[in-house]
């Protein structure tokens, strides 16, 4: 539902309370594919408006997205990866609360592992949130992107 190409459903989503419950899911380590369905719809929403994108940062899923960067599930982590790309190109905003959250090392963990898998996909999207981690005025702290470039 939340995919469709013209006029996605998102302020409704968000309007009947559903965020919330999204972020809930995330937390259910046991059922990784739910997981993966929480963290795509998020996604979705996160790509909305800025003020869409802060309902999805307000109801907690950020640090929840970071957590399972760690997730045994290789789709949990794309798509965790995706939401938090999304997130960060919003605003310097939210990049810095994506950075504050020591999100850097785990996403170079991933970047090795897509690397020695050559899973290209994973390669691509690491990337791309990296880059998003790095623009926006004013620039982010240095010291918090520092390992990207060792």
């Amino acid at each position: 539902m939340v995919s469709i190409e013209v006029n996605p459903p998102i302020q409704e989503i968000i309007d009947v309370g559903l965020v919330p419950l999204l972020v809930e899911l995330l937390k259910a380590d046991d059922l990784p594919k739910l997981q993966f369905e929480a963290a795509w719809a998020l996604t979705n929403v996160a790509s909305g408006t800025s003020k869409q994108t802060f309902a999805v940062i307000k109801s907690g899923a950020v640090p929840q997205f970071v957590r399972l960067l760690a997730s045994k599930d290789t789709h949990v982590q794309d798509q965790c990866v995706w939401a938090l790309g999304n997130i960060a190109g919003e605003s310097p905003q939210c990049r810095d609360l994506i950075l504050s959250l020591n999100t850097v090392p785990a996403l170079l963990t991933l970047l090795e592992k897509a690397k020695n898998n050559n899973a290209v996909s994973t390669l691509r999207n690491v990337t791309w949130t990296i880059s998003n981690l790095c623009r926006g005025k004013p620039p982010p702290i240095f010291s918090s992107l520092a390992p990207t470039i060792a």
